[in-house]
């Protein structure tokens, strides 16, 4: 009966693997999100909108931390049906996650990219640079930090789930990355 040890060991272990790809946020706090918000709409008028929640992506430029808490600084970016940011350049905007205690900063560093869901607390002046800007503010519920590794998938963005045809390729892909 050897052999089914070993075959029970290696499906358990793909399913393990395979679930680091799900979304990384919860689906409790996916069924609070309220879907008929549009992005461009928060971005525009964040204080319209201040209670409801949202589900928000992007790359990180930068944390402040202060007294009250800590501010994600975060260049939106699409999240894609597995709430994975898009790698491309269109952005609505800048906003921010905010949490209370201290966020590392080496850890939740620029250019990481972050997923976050929470509920919109209105907006806050600041500044980019020299110019003035409007953040909207999250009140961070969730906040996950993406690994770099999870973009081998982007090549099948159609057939995501256990049975797509990338499945075995590109898990092959990423143990050989990280086992050299």
């Amino acid at each position: 009966m050897r052999l089914n040890y070993g075959i029970v060991t290696i499906l358990t272990m793909a399913t393990s693997i395979f679930s680091g790809c799900v979304h990384p946020i919860s689906s409790q706090m996916r069924q609070q999100v309220d879907p008929t918000i549009s992005l461009t709409d928060i971005f525009r008028a964040p204080a319209t909108y201040t209670g409801s929640k949202v589900i928000l992506g992007g790359v990180i430029v930068a944390v402040h931390n202060t007294r009250e808490g800590s501010d994600i600084e975060v260049i939106q970016k699409d999240l894609d049906s597995s709430g994975y940011p898009d790698n491309g350049d269109r952005s609505l905007g800048r906003f921010l996650f905010r949490k209370s205690g201290f966020l590392e900063p080496q850890i939740y560093k620029e250019g990481r990219q972050i997923t976050g869901a929470g509920a919109v607390l209105g907006v806050q002046a600041g500044k980019i640079g020299e110019a003035d800007y409007n953040f909207p503010i999250i009140a961070a519920e969730e906040l996950r930090l993406l690994s770099s590794y999870q973009y081998n998938y982007e090549p099948y963005p159609y057939y995501w789930g256990p049975y797509y045809p990338g499945f075995y390729y590109s898990h092959y892909f990423w143990w050989g990355h990280h086992h050299h």
